[in-house]
């Protein structure tokens, strides 16, 4: 977990349940906004989506800026999950199993890359301990 600063310090995780699978998610999201007519169309699903990400900075402002209201865990929580919300729609309407999109992308195809972060905290991307520069 990240370290917090300011009011984010007293933050405790969001008390955990049974997870679901996220396949069953995605659907009961899809269905969901199906039911309450929720927009189809990839475009503006893409435009709703990128009000959602906004105002997940919004939130985040608070944790340092003296000119808003005082940081909520749950209001960030609420963005977060519109935005994975509005993920899984999108995702959806091209028929993209986000699972199988992640392992893909994130743990095998980006596996390969030099990642300059990794080599600077000491580790490289054959999992080695590399000297850091100095």
């Amino acid at each position: 977990m990240p370290k917090l600063h300011g009011a984010a310090r007293d933050v405790h995780p969001i008390q955990k349940k049974e997870k679901m699978h996220l396949e069953t998610l995605t659907q009961r999201i899809v269905s969901k906004r199906s039911e309450r007519g929720f927009v189809t169309d990839p475009l503006k699903i893409h435009v709703l989506l990128s009000e959602e990400v906004g105002e997940i900075a919004g939130e985040l402002k608070k944790l340092w800026s003296k000119n808003y209201a005082a940081f909520e865990s749950e209001k960030l929580s609420e963005e977060i999950a519109d935005v994975f919300c509005l993920l899984a729609a999108l995702a959806n309407e091209f028929d993209i199993d986000i699972e199988e999109a992640v392992e893909a992308k994130f743990f095998k195809a980006d596996e390969s890359r030099a990642w300059k972060t990794a080599v600077q905290q000491g580790n490289t991307a054959d999992g080695q301990t590399a000297a850091p520069d100095l």
